[in-house]
């Protein structure tokens, strides 16, 4: 039997500089991503269509700006990169000349740049964004798999990117995701149940409920998809301290939680949602998600 860590006056004076560290690195992200909000909102547009690509990998670029080339000439690109990465902004320039490129803090992976921009474009008077990222998660070796599906079936051809667009433009969708990560909210929502439930009870409460049935609801794993702004609007309002300062996490973080929060906010609000895949764009039901085989399952979900 593993005996409990003891704690010492030393062990607690560390970890209290810890929190006092983490606080820190917390609100000097946020001052930077506020200014990108009223960047981006001071922005001109071209269209009422903005993708926002977040690059922490620049070596996965030149896949993510192959198909975005697919995209219409008049939808604008936001590349936001961080610390790390943004030395090779001049590789994306390169490829891809109409980008807007924003660098970023390494704080809340591909999700906090995102919705700070994404607040910026509600601003500016974008309707409808096209999120991506260069995924490549070092705790799995399914990345370059999983990135290539994703890029795949949301900008499948010009036609079919155009017809992303149109859907979620049009309000006859709220979201447009890859129909191949369609997953239900019950995959590890044990993980990301008490952030799920404090943005429920701050925005949602008359359907905080609906969090205990894990198997209605469904959302698009990797935070990748086309989205009606609006629909979303409140995701884009979680204050930067509900993030977590960056430590290799695989799961229950506040982006993990947006992650499905971006799925499950519409199908509670009444709106509808649709896939991207090899047959094309279509509504589909909230239940229409598959298991993937990696996951978890508890026998209540069967």
């Amino acid at each position: 039997m593993t005996r409990p860590r003891r704690l010492t006056p030393l062990s607690l004076a560390r970890s209290a500089a810890g929190r006092i560290r983490d606080g820190v690195r917390l609100t000097r992200a946020d001052v930077r991503l506020r200014g990108v909000v009223r960047a981006v909102a001071g922005a001109t547009r071209s269209s009422d269509t903005a993708a926002v690509v977040h690059l922490h990998y620049p070596e996965v670029w030149a896949a993510v700006a192959d198909r975005l080339d697919l995209l219409p000439d008049d939808v604008d690109v936001y590349v936001t990169m961080t610390d790390a990465a943004w030395s090779e902004r001049g590789a994306v320039l390169a490829r891809c000349p109409r980008a807007r490129v924003i660098r970023t803090p390494n704080v809340g992976r591909d999700v906090l740049p995102f919705i700070r921009v994404a607040a910026g474009l509600r601003r500016a008077g974008y309707s409808a964004v096209l999120k991506l990222h260069g995924k490549r998660s070092v705790h799995a070796d399914d990345g370059a798999e999983f990135l290539d599906a994703c890029l795949t079936e949301l900008l499948p051809s010009r036609d079919g990117a155009a017809e992303c667009r149109r859907l979620v433009t049009s309000g006859e969708l709220a979201l447009v995701g890859p129909e191949s990560r369609l997953y239900p909210l019950a995959i590890h929502v044990w993980w990301n149940i008490d952030d799920l439930r404090w943005f429920f009870r701050r925005w949602r409460p008359d359907h905080v409920g609906r969090l205990d049935k894990p198997t209605e609801l469904s959302f698009f794993a990797g935070t990748m998809f086309w989205a009606r702004l609006d629909a979303i609007a409140d995701c884009l309002d979680v204050p930067t301290h509900r993030f977590a300062v960056e430590n290799a996490q695989i799961d229950g973080t506040m982006a993990h939680a947006l992650e499905r929060l971006f799925g499950i906010v519409p199908e509670v609000d009444g709106e509808a949602i649709g896939v991207s895949g090899p047959v094309g764009q279509r509504r589909v039901a909230h239940d229409e998600f598959q298991w993937p085989e990696w996951a978890l399952r508890k026998p209540e979900w069967e």
